[in-house]
């Protein structure tokens, strides 16, 4: 397993990673597209950056969240 959240692991070749289909309002997506090209990211990558400031957020509020606290879920 990775050290932390944000360490690409790569396994066979690839890179690991967790996929799934994400249903967005057409305006929210527009605007999330919007925003993704102001900071010169894909809507992928906007997403992904930010959820990482929600973890950290999460993070310094309520402590750090363990692997054996994920691992439970």
């Amino acid at each position: 397993m990775a050290s932390n959240l944000w360490e690409e692991r790569l396994v066979q070749g690839k890179t690991e990673e967790v996929k799934f289909t994400l249903k967005l309002h057409p305006e929210l997506a527009a605007k999330l597209n919007y925003i993704a090209e102001y900071y010169g990211r894909t809507r992928s990558a906007e997403i992904i950056w930010t959820l990482r400031q929600h973890v950290i957020a999460f993070e310094r509020e309520f402590g750090k969240i363990t692997e054996d606290a994920y691992n439970g879920i």
